[in-house]
């Protein structure tokens, strides 16, 4: 039997690059912990497709914090995992929303997913999965074809149409007191 080398299939984990509504499971690999400044309990899950095309890809980081305005989200993700309200007033008991997190893992649910620009940090400019929607799970994940924009700085790093296809000298318009400068081949360290 032969062998056809794919490189996207060993580039390591595939994460979902195309938005839409997909069933999912939610894995066991969530966080629950204080916000960065300790006064906001929050959880952090990701899922992984159950079928269609994307089988297996990852939607990493769906990150819940447990205000009075952002609960809605935690209200719809119970909702979606306990669609017959058995859990409806139930108090969480325990340690912030780890109960919550233990009590979804492993679920399957169907999630809607579009793209979200980060606009700080060392991730500006970027684009991740932002999950807007939480229901129970459908017949087939629907895919609808918006894919994740390209990050901003990309223009920046493509190379112009110059005789050597060399990106251009961005120091091109500067000038020094001496522009006629030459260096020898002895200066060189090579």
């Amino acid at each position: 039997m032969s062998f056809t080398h794919h490189i996207e299939n060993g580039q390591g984990t595939r994460y979902l690059n195309e938005g839409g509504k997909y069933n999912v499971i939610i894995l066991d690999d969530y966080q629950a912990q204080k916000s960065q400044n300790g006064s906001v309990d929050t959880m952090t899950l990701n899922y992984q497709v159950l079928d269609g095309e994307h089988e297996g890809e990852l939607i990493p980081f769906d990150t819940f914090y447990n205000t009075e305005k952002a609960a809605w989200k935690i209200d719809a993700l119970l909702n979606a995992v306990d669609p017959n309200g058995k859990s409806d007033n139930y108090s969480f008991k325990g340690d912030g929303l780890n109960p919550v997190a233990e009590a979804v893992k492993s679920k399957q649910i169907n999630i809607k997913v579009g793209w979200r620009e980060t606009t700080r940090g060392k991730n500006a400019g970027k684009y991740f999965a932002n999950v807007s929607q939480y229901g129970i799970k459908q017949a087939s994940s629907q895919p609808d074809g918006e894919m994740r924009p390209k990050q901003d700085n990309v223009e920046s790093l493509e190379t112009s149409n110059n005789d050597l296809g060399r990106m251009d000298n961005p120091f091109a318009s500067q000038t020094q007191a001496n522009d006629n400068t030459e260096i020898s081949d002895d200066d060189l360290p090579f």
